[in-house]
């Protein structure tokens, strides 16, 4: 059925039919209309906007520090075939027994580091990709939409932001393990 209604007591939007049964006993049940009252203006619709914001600059930042470790990888790579060159002149006897597993050694390595940063990378993207599409959305409905338009979006979107904030927090997590590498 069509939301109709938002309950205080729970926090939610709700029907005619939930109204009846789940809130019938709840003291705080509001029509949309009249709970949506004020949203643009409210410390609820400024805290959305101001998490979405930050959120969406936090992603594009570990985007380019994501960026950053692959072409620091890359560099590393180079850095570590041209230290075995070197070691390689210097001991040739010895050099020519490890090196063939040196090199298959720094390319696992970095296939591997990689190919991590690359999915990392990837999901930052994803995240980004999802949190521009609710910024877009949110900025439509602050244009063009009701107050009960807005304030069901932002209900709708507030538990989906904060799966994007906790998800976000995970790839930092994972950003921190690169950089010790």
């Amino acid at each position: 059925m069509v939301l109709e209604y938002f309950c205080s007591d729970h926090d939610t939007l709700c029907c005619r039919s939930c109204m009846a049964s789940a809130h019938r006993s709840c003291e705080k049940l509001l029509a949309i209309e009249v709970s949506a009252k004020g949203v643009k203006s409210s410390a609820r619709y400024e805290e959305i906007v101001k998490h979405v914001t930050t959120l969406n600059s936090a992603v594009k930042e570990l985007e380019d520090k994501k960026r950053q470790v692959l072409i620091t990888l890359k560099d590393s790579k180079l850095t570590v075939k041209q230290d075995v060159n070197n070691f390689k002149a210097r001991l040739q006897k010895r050099i020519q027994e490890i090196e063939a597993a040196l090199m298959s050694e720094i390319d696992t390595i970095h296939t591997d580091l990689s190919n991590e940063a690359n999915e990392n990378l990837e999901k930052i993207c994803d995240r980004r990709r999802k949190i521009q599409n609710i910024a877009e959305q949110f900025e439509f409905i602050s244009k063009h939409g009701s107050e009960s338009q807005t304030f069901m979006l932002i209900d709708n979107i507030k538990e989906e932001l904060n799966c994007h904030d906790n998800e976000f927090q995970k790839l930092l997590l994972s950003h921190r393990c690169d950089k010790r590498q």
